[in-house]
């Protein structure tokens, strides 16, 4: 019985530490008055190519030869993003980057998560909406 007990609670925790699969569709509407570079990534485990951000992608050394997940959004226009799907660790999130203007990858690598030339908008899993404007980025 205790053998029993033993070992039904170690498939339910063992069940429960490994990633799970989320998907995530994000609609930006940029009212603002330039063009906006934004990347989809997360924060944290497990690496996945399509979720590299950019700093991660020039670490592997391998920036030239991986395809940019990155878009450009016009001034006046809407981008769609996914959806697309992701292995996330508990306590990871999806994170969309938002940065200012529109950007060369090398410029990507300069700018840090506290400029003021980059908002992280936290992603909730499925449907997103974000906003940018003269007064910033929100989501909806």
């Amino acid at each position: 019985m205790h053998k029993l007990f033993l070992t039904t609670l170690f498939t339910i925790t063992a069940a429960g530490c490994g990633p799970s699969t989320r998907s995530y569709s994000i609609v930006v509407k940029n009212d603002s008055m330039q063009p906006m570079t934004v990347w989809l990534t997360k924060d944290g485990p497990p690496a996945e190519m399509e979720w590299l951000a950019p700093e991660q992608m020039a670490i592997m050394g391998k920036a030239k030869e991986m395809p940019v997940t990155g878009v450009v959004i016009p001034a006046g226009k809407t981008g769609e993003i996914g959806p697309i799907k992701g292995q996330f660790e508990s306590g990871t999130t999806a994170v969309l980057r938002v940065y200012h203007g529109q950007q060369l990858f090398n410029d990507l690598l300069a700018i840090s998560s506290d400029s003021a030339s980059r908002s992280d908008i936290r992603l909730t899993e499925g449907a997103n909406t974000v906003v940018i404007d003269r007064s910033g980025v929100t989501k909806k």
